[in-house]
């Protein structure tokens, strides 16, 4: 599967309407966005997930200070704003995503390419299915100490 990482680069989304194309990275294909509708957009994990009509999805790592958002027109960024992408919707606003320490990524999936970064993350602790069982199967083959409860015995002195 394909997965093209945008930093710095100017690629599409958009949560309400149609993507425009827009003038992308090198490493991004605007032919696999532009014309696509934000169908919805939901968490896993620590990132951001949008699903576009046409299959793809793009996740969005904020890491420390990234964040994404919607601004009521066209974006005109002014310098030291930390604006480093920028997705002009169908409807007029802009989405963008800000990152004064540049740490985050933003990533374009295909399906397949989607499938395989979420099978790295691991199970989601907040749905049903994960259960203790399931917590006690995950960590079974971590090589992390596990903690163990403060000793009761006093100590001498």
């Amino acid at each position: 599967g394909q997965a093209t990482t945008c930093q710095n680069g100017s690629c599409p989304p958009d949560p309400t309407g149609i993507i425009e194309p827009v003038k992308c990275s090198p490493e991004t294909s605007g032919a696999a966005t532009a014309g696509a509708r934000i169908e919805r957009a939901w968490r896993r994990a620590k990132h951001v997930v949008l699903d576009l009509s046409n299959g793809h999805r793009i996740t969005v790592s904020p890491r420390f200070t990234g964040a994404l958002l919607i601004e009521p027109g066209a974006w005109n960024s002014g310098r030291g704003d930390y604006t480093v992408l920028v997705f002009p919707l169908g409807d007029g606003r802009t989405l963008r995503y800000r990152d004064v320490r540049r740490l985050g990524t933003v990533t374009l999936h295909d399906a397949p390419a989607f499938t395989a970064w979420e099978a790295t993350i691991g199970p989601e602790p907040l749905e049903p299915a994960f259960t203790a069982a399931r917590f006690r199967e995950a960590i079974a083959g971590t090589r992390r100490r596990r903690h163990r409860p403060p000793s009761r015995r006093p100590r001498p002195r």
